[in-house]
């Protein structure tokens, strides 16, 4: 179709119109990628992702002695050690899924061990592995191995808690 205008200097020009062409151009690239685009378009319905993720250990130790100090005595000297019973709380959480093993060292001349007259004495405490990543508290009776040459008074409960097998 091809349409004659005047413009106001009294020039003639010839104007095609292309509009009907494009339409129907594109109408065809339409109609030949439609068989291309179905395909992918039902696939996307069924595409897989695949994640992963790296989840780090973490451990968290709160220990607390419930007493500051201890008084060695002329009997406790004799003997070699005092039990102090419940004098340690410790406060453990992980997602660690093995046992935890604690070990404890002492800042002072004494050697502090776990337990009391009813256990060994190991300066390690262990917990078995945890079921979840709540808290779990133990109350811990120490025994303080008097050092030779000890002298009767009051001493400070310095203690270290460490992780050993993380």
């Amino acid at each position: 179709m091809t349409t004659t205008t005047n413009d106001n200097l009294g020039n003639n020009s010839k104007r095609v119109h292309t509009t009907p062409f494009w339409i129907a151009a594109l109408f065809a690239v339409l109609l030949l990628a439609a068989p291309m685009l179905t395909p992918s378009l039902a696939n996307a319905a069924s595409t897989s992702v695949r994640v992963s993720a790296r989840i780090l250990p973490w451990l968290n130790v709160t220990a607390t002695p419930l007493i500051s100090s201890y008084r060695v005595d002329a009997e406790a000297i004799q003997r070699g050690f005092i039990d102090l019973p419940n004098s340690l709380s410790i406060q453990l959480s992980t997602n660690l899924r093995s046992d935890i093993d604690l070990s404890l060292e002492s800042f002072g001349p004494e050697r502090i061990v776990v337990g009391n007259g009813t256990h060994s004495g190991s300066d390690m405490i262990r917990f078995a592995a945890l079921a979840s990543n709540m808290p779990t508290t133990r109350a811990v009776d120490l025994r303080v191995i008097l050092p030779q040459g000890i002298a009767q008074g009051d001493y400070p409960l310095q203690l270290n808690v460490s992780a050993m097998n993380i």
